[in-house]
């Protein structure tokens, strides 16, 4: 079985967690949850995946300030190099 990466595997189970009516984990669907997941394709140098996991966190949560000014930042200073 081929290794995926954790944010790849997060990825997949925030879709299906997104997509099921039963499932009572609705918290991982948070601003947060997002962040982090960005994180992870930062590491991985997938800056295109990144922004839009940032993006998504900043729509549920405007007031994110550690994506708003950490990590958004972050973003745009890696694609300066």
């Amino acid at each position: 079985m081929p290794k995926t990466s954790a944010a790849q595997s997060l990825t997949r189970f925030l879709s299906r967690e997104r997509h099921s009516s039963k499932t009572p984990l609705v918290h991982l669907m948070s601003s947060e949850t997002y962040a982090w997941l960005g994180l992870a394709y930062l590491d991985r140098d997938e800056r295109d995946l990144a922004r839009v996991a940032f993006e998504r966190a900043l729509e549920i949560d405007p007031h994110n300030g550690w994506v708003e000014h950490v990590l958004m930042p972050k973003l745009a200073q890696e694609g300066k190099k």
